[in-house]
Parts: structure tokens; C-alpha cells; sequence
């Protein structure tokens, strides 16, 4: 199994949208970034968006710890600075 695969399979098995699965660490950025985006800007919806965005963040973790370093070297800058960005708004 290579690492996307492994990354694929646990997004498969935590019931993520199939979109996610096949994005894989790429995509999960994609969607974190979003996120951040929103919280910067005001962040209009409820408690329960919020923690169903906050699920997307533990999903990536899960998926750092299963890919390869290669693909953890990909995503894992932009994953980083995303992060900062949202601690920044509190």
C-alpha cells in the first residue's frame, strides 16, 4: 500500500466525503485553508459548522501520521502557516 493509499483508506474509514478521499493531504489543505479563510473573516456560521470545520483539522493529522514523509514535506509548510494564521484570530 502506498502512502496515498494509506492516507485514501483512513479518510475512507473516518467516513470522510468521497472528494476528500480521492484529494487526499492536497485536497484536505485545500479545504483547511478555506476554513482558516472564513475565520478570518468573521466566521458567520454556528457552533456545530465550527466543530464539524474542526473535525476536518483532526482528519489531518490523522492523514500526516499515516503518509510518508514525502507527502507529509508537501502539505506539511502550507498545513503550518494555516494554522498560525488561525491561531492569530483568537
Amino acid at each position: 500500500m502506498s502512502e496515498h493509499d494509506a492516507v485514501r483508506q483512513l479518510l475512507a474509514d473516518r467516513g470522510c466525503p468521497e472528494e476528500l478521499v480521492r484529494g487526499g493531504l492536497p485536497m484536505l489543505a485545500e479545504k483547511w485553508a478555506a476554513v482558516v479563510a472564513s475565520v478570518e473573516g468573521g466566521y458567520a456560521f454556528g457552533l456545530d459548522d465550527f466543530l464539524n470545520d474542526m473535525d476536518l483539522r483532526d482528519a489531518i493529522a490523522g492523514a500526516l501520521a499515516v503518509a510518508t514523509p514525502d507527502e507529509k514535506a508537501a502539505v506539511r509548510p502550507t498545513i503550518d502557516a494555516l494554522d498560525r494564521r488561525l491561531q492569530a484570530t483568537s
